[in-house]
């Protein structure tokens, strides 16, 4: 009888926490998903900005530095640490800047961004060179 009775107890007690985890994974992927979504649109949205402030837009550099404000929120330790080493120096009256050093400031921020999305490049850091056509 008592063995009934345990038996009763355990499987709908073991079926609610299946089901409660099962749940509780679920959402946790969904939103481990949305997050990257909302990087990918975050960085995609940086990177196209630069391009026009690349281009010669200095009338673009507001909406340039609200979408690199916007990483801030959303971006890795990493990434926005290599976002805050590249913007200083790539103004245009910063006069230790060079066309080989904004290369690889830019580069490493694009390569943190890349591996924050979980793009795994073979390439190791200093061998990956981004450069942004305007």
């Amino acid at each position: 009888m008592l063995v009934e009775v345990i038996t009763t107890v355990i499987a709908p007690a073991g079926a609610i926490i299946v089901v409660g985890l099962s749940y509780w994974f679920t959402k946790k992927r969904e939103r481990a998903a949305e997050l990257r979504k909302e990087k990918l649109e975050h960085y995609k949205d940086f990177v196209a900005n630069h391009a026009a402030v690349v281009a010669g837009g200095s009338e673009k550099r507001q909406e340039y530095a609200i979408a690199a404000n916007k990483l801030n929120l959303i971006a890795p330790r990493d990434v926005i640490k290599a976002l805050q080493d590249y913007l200083p120096f790539n103004t245009d009256d910063n006069p230790r800047r060079s066309g080989e050093e904004d290369y690889v400031l830019l580069s490493r921020l694009l390569y943190e961004m890349r591996k924050d999305l979980g793009i795994t490049p073979k390439d190791q850091d200093k061998d990956l060179m981004f450069r942004l056509w305007g």
